[in-house]
Formats: structure tokens, C-alpha cells, sequence
């Protein structure tokens, strides 16, 4: 998952900006440019906030019938949610256009990593390693989407020469191995330099039992358990957060070493083992959008 923000500079009214929207929307895809990944982002529904009050939604529009807007609710309009997906690949991405600062609120599901990685060595031969295409790839990928979003708005800037910079990039690793003693993770993290902040065992609502929250110099956020499951947050790119994990690896060899935590196989009688791979059980546990 990614999310970014966009200043965009057009002429247009809300009036004109809502009726290009539709035009674009059923304009067909350009696929004459064969070194663009993603070519269009497809608008399914389309939500107008009021001022102040994004929850008030003052208007659903999904282009099957003509929108119509009162001139005391235009006054009133704040911002204009897009739900879309990308053409092709069919990814979901999420745009909320502030109406006054004309800024656009950018977040979606990240490309594979396998696809990133080709896409960057295809685009750069000189990629000297698997991370650095993947990077790129990513960085590709980020850059079209910018470019859609500065085509259905009708702005000016930012050109394809500037890179997409997200505010924040979340993704998940895992250690393949339960970790006994997880709990000591959190405790110990005062003799590992590079951990400025670290929680837990403490019980969450609606997601893991136990977890540990670990803060890291660079900004980013990892939250684990006893499964081996690793959540990065807040990362800037995908260099930041395979450095992240590089950094939980280290921290991991160090907590072994000193023996406060153990590392167990998993094998097929475990419950972790029984949850991953039981269909019926999978289909109970919500759709993860981390990126993997």
C-alpha cells in the first residue's frame, strides 16, 4: 500500500472539472506508448463531500445518469473521492480532490515486487541489484499514476519528469519461523542502536492477539508477533523498507544470540501451519492490502 499528495494547477470550474471527469472516464484507453505500465485509471464511483465534513456526502455519482448540482450545494462542496482502478492490472487506487488547495490525496495497492523487479531491469540494465529493479519498478509504476491523475484533472504540473514521491509506503515480511519469547523483543530493544521506540505485549481489537511495536531511525514502524509476521509502516520507498527489514534481521540474530527469544521450526501439526493452509479458515481472515 502507498499514499502520496499532489498539487495540481487547472483553470477549471467544479462544473467543467465534473464534466471532464466523465470525459475522461469514457475516453479509451491509450496504449500507443508501449513503455507505460498502467495507461488509465478507470473511475467506478465517485463521491462529493461537503465542506468540513467529509463523512456528509452530498452526492453518489457512478456516470449512469446525469449528476446534477444545485448552486447552494457547489458552494458547499469541500472535496470529490474517487474509487478506481488501474488499466491494466485492475489494482484498486483511492484519489480525494480537495476542492479549495487543489490537492489530490493519492493511495492504492503497490505493484508485485516480482513485476516491479522485471519492469525496472527492463527500463535500466544497469540495475546492479534485484532491490535497486525492484525500486525502480516501483518507481515506475508511481510515476504513471501520476501522470493519470494529472491527465484527469487537465493539470499542468507535475511533469513526467518529476518523480512521485509517497508520503508513506506500508509492506510485510515474514521470518518463516514462530518466535518463542517474543515478548522479550520489545524489552530488550534499549541495546539495539538503531530502535529509537519499542511497545508491547499488548492486545489488539480486530487484528493480532499480542504484537510488538518497534520504531526505527529512519522513520519507519514494524509491528511483529509471535507467528513471524513483520508489518512495516511509514516507509518513503521500497529501499527504506528492505533496510528496515535488513535492520529487524540484525535485531532478530542479536535477541537470539543473548538468548531471549528462540526460533521454532514450523511444521505441519503447529496451528500457524493449520491456519495458512486450511481453505476454509483462510477464508475467514479479512483481505490483507499490505504489500507482499
Amino acid at each position: 500500500m502507498f499514499q502520496g499528495t499532489l498539487t495540481l494547477q487547472h483553470n477549471q470550474d467544479l462544473y467543467s472539472l465534473l464534466n471532464y471527469l466523465a470525459d475522461y472516464n469514457y475516453t479509451q484507453t491509450d496504449t500507443s506508448s508501449n513503455n507505460k505500465l498502467v495507461h488509465k485509471l478507470a473511475v467506478l464511483h465517485v463521491k462529493i463531500s461537503a465542506k468540513g465534513n467529509l463523512g456528509r456526502i452530498l452526492y453518489n455519482w457512478d456516470f449512469t445518469n446525469t449528476l446534477e448540482i444545485s448552486d447552494d450545494n457547489c458552494e458547499n462542496i469541500g472535496a470529490i473521492h474517487l474509487q478506481c482502478t488501474t488499466e491494466p492490472g485492475d489494482l484498486n487506487i483511492s484519489i480525494l480532490y480537495f476542492v479549495s488547495s487543489k490537492k489530490l490525496k493519492v493511495s492504492g495497492k503497490l505493484l508485485d515486487i516480482t513485476i516491479a523487479g522485471g519492469l525496472g531491469q527492463e527500463h535500466d540494465e544497469t540495475c546492479s541489484s534485484l532491490q535497486e529493479c525492484i525500486h525502480r519498478g516501483l518507481q515506475y509504476y508511481l510515476n504513471d499514476i501520476q501522470q493519470c491523475c494529472v491527465s484527469m484533472f487537465q493539470s499542468k504540473t507535475p511533469s513526467q519528469d518529476i518523480d512521485f514521491v509517497p508520503s508513506l509506503m506500508n509492506g510485510m515480511f515474514e521470518v518463516n519461523k514462530k518466535i518463542l519469547h517474543v515478548q522479550n523483543m520489545s524489552n530488550y530493544a534499549h541495546n539495539y542502536p538503531h530502535i529509537t521506540y519499542s511497545e508491547g505485549q499488548e492486545p489488539e481489537l480486530n487484528g493480532r492477539i499480542f504484537s510488538i511495536k518497534l520504531q526505527l531511525d529512519n522513520g519507519t514502524k514494524l509491528i511483529l508477533d509471535h507467528t513471524g509476521k513483520v508489518q512495516i509502516f511509514s516507509a518513503k520507498s521500497y529501499n527504506m523498507m528492505f533496510e528496515s527489514m535488513n535492520m529487524f534481521y540484525e535485531y532478530l540474530d542479536y535477541c537470539v544470540k543473548e538468548k531471549c527469544v528462540c526460533l521454532q521450526e514450523i511444521t505441519e501439526h503447529s496451528h500457524w501451519y493449520i491456519v495458512n493452509n486450511n481453505k476454509k479458515i483462510k477464508l475467514l481472515k479479512p483481505n490483507a492490502c499490505f504489500f507482499s
